[in-house]
């Protein structure tokens, strides 16, 4: 498995706190999402990460792919709501956190909210500087 595949799935092995019988199938759905997403399939994506987002509520790694999403196709009041979900999940660590407020500073700065664009990427510094 090459070292990026191992750093993702550790990273979905993480955000998604695998624990139970089923868990490893909600990791393959995320890594499944991250491969489309990095084949230039963003729709397929999409689709799993919502499964995801419904699957796993607590987890971040559904809200931040669909920010992702959003983000390349210049939705970025979706990428804002999307990047607050994924803030808002019960199962971030501080790296996670900080990559939901980069997203969400992003999405400020696509809407023109460069004061709020600042105060999340100030944050996202914090969390993981």
């Amino acid at each position: 498995m090459p070292a990026a595949h191992k750093a993702a799935a550790e990273f979905f092995r993480r955000t998604l706190k695998l624990k139970r019988d089923g868990d490893e199938r909600l990791r393959l759905l995320a890594e499944v999402a991250q491969v489309w997403l990095e084949n230039g399939q963003p729709l397929l994506a999409a689709g799993l990460y919502e499964a995801l987002e419904t699957l796993a509520p607590d987890a971040p790694v559904g809200p931040l792919g669909l920010a992702e999403i959003h983000l390349m196709h210049e939705q970025y009041a979706e990428a804002r709501d999307a990047a607050a979900r994924a803030i808002a999940c019960k199962h971030n660590d501080a790296l996670t956190l900080a990559f939901a407020h980069e997203l969400r500073s992003a999405a400020h700065r696509g809407l023109g909210d460069e004061q709020q664009a600042a105060q999340d990427w100030q944050r996202a510094r914090e969390l993981a500087p």
